[in-house]
């Protein structure tokens, strides 16, 4: 109730679970017209099935950026066992190249995902 700036936006995965939002300031500033037409936008949305859509974009873009943290850790630990201890060089090389590869294949996958997202957008 208190939110002064003007915003507005359509929550939720299924039409059925679907709750469209707006703001105060929103309801405050916009005249009658200007209002219908920001919710016909939003119910646009909803039609659309925009929303579900987004969601996935997420999933997909965190499941990638995932990817690719846990092949920058595996990186990483080659490289600090080839510091920390001394043992096979060759061993701590094919660790730190499988790493390398996993955190590439995230990396560009997060890249795709958010250009996909952009181009929807």
């Amino acid at each position: 109730d208190d939110e002064l700036g003007i915003n507005a936006f359509v929550a939720g995965y299924r039409s059925i679970d679907m709750v469209l939002v707006v703001t105060w300031g929103m309801l405050q500033t916009l005249d009658r017209y200007e209002l219908q037409g920001l919710i016909a936008h939003e119910f646009s949305h909803i039609h659309h099935g925009d929303t579900q859509l987004n969601l996935r974009l997420v999933a997909w873009v965190g499941g990638l950026l995932s990817v690719s943290q846990v092949g920058s850790w595996i990186a990483q630990a080659g490289f600090s066992l080839q510091r920390h201890v001394q043992r096979d060089r060759q061993a701590d090389a094919i660790f730190i190249a499988a790493g390398g590869l996993v955190w590439l294949v995230g990396s560009l996958g997060v890249l795709m995902a958010r250009l996909v997202k952009f181009a929807i957008l």
